[in-house]
């Protein structure tokens, strides 16, 4: 995997984990590869998809991180600590948010 993919998953990865919305290639441009059209992070982020790295829901929509992503690029806790993701769990609060049921 390439430097850039790798950064750009981090970047997927934090904004999920303090956001909780699916991740635009226009936020990732905006906010940190401000030096990268957004059609490049665009493919880069189907690229990643194909990988299994990331879930989109729908056509439009931003990215969201997959527990193979998680898994990949562990955030640090903020105590030190190991964080727990489960798979199912994450899957289903990404549901809820996205079709705020």
């Amino acid at each position: 995997m390439s430097d850039r993919k790798k950064r750009i998953l981090q970047i997927v990865v934090d904004e999920y984990i303090n956001s909780a919305v699916p991740v635009s290639s226009k936020a990732i441009t905006e906010k940190h590869l401000t030096d990268v059209s957004s059609a490049t992070v665009r493919n880069e982020l189907a690229s990643l998809e194909e990988l299994g790295y990331l879930t989109q829901f729908h056509t439009s929509g931003g990215r969201v991180p997959s527990p193979q992503a998680y898994r990949f690029c562990p955030s640090p806790a903020p105590s030190g600590a190991s964080v727990m993701i489960r798979p199912k769990k994450q899957r289903l609060l990404a549901l809820f948010l996205y079709f705020k049921v």
